[in-house]
C-alpha cells in the first residue's frame, strides 16, 4: 500500500502540468494523477515480485 500512496506523489508533478498547459479541471486531472499513480505503482509491484 505504501508504494501505491509514492507512486501517486510521483505522479503529482504530472497533474500540475495537466492543468497548467491542458487546461482540465481539477477533478479531470485529479482522477488522471491517480489512475497514473496507481498504474505506476502496479507496475513496480510486478517488477518487484519478478526479481523474486
Amino acid at each position: 500500500m505504501k508504494k501505491y500512496i509514492i507512486a501517486v506523489f510521483i505522479s503529482l508533478p504530472t497533474w500540475f502540468w495537466l492543468t497548467y498547459f491542458c487546461g482540465l479541471s481539477e477533478i479531470e486531472t485529479l482522477a488522471t494523477a491517480f489512475i497514473l499513480g496507481v498504474t505506476f505503482g502496479i507496475y513496480e509491484a510486478i517488477l518487484e515480485e519478478m526479481d523474486k
